[in-house]
């Protein structure tokens, strides 16, 4: 997970978070974000299969 434009600052940039998860959860799928802003975010599973969101 990584933060952006925090507090409206485009400068600052965090360390990436890892968040455990417990044993039984972990044969869910693998998600990686690739883009976030306001409005969009796209992000690719675990078997390379593409997602792209919006807010309304």
């Amino acid at each position: 997970m990584q933060a952006t434009k925090p507090f409206g600052m485009e400068s600052w940039s965090f360390p990436e978070l890892k968040i455990p998860v417990l044993e039984f959860l972990r044969n869910q799928a693998e998600w990686t974000t690739s883009y976030l802003d306001e409005e969009i975010r796209v992000g690719r599973g675990a078997t390379g299969n593409l997602f792209v969101f919006r807010r309304e």
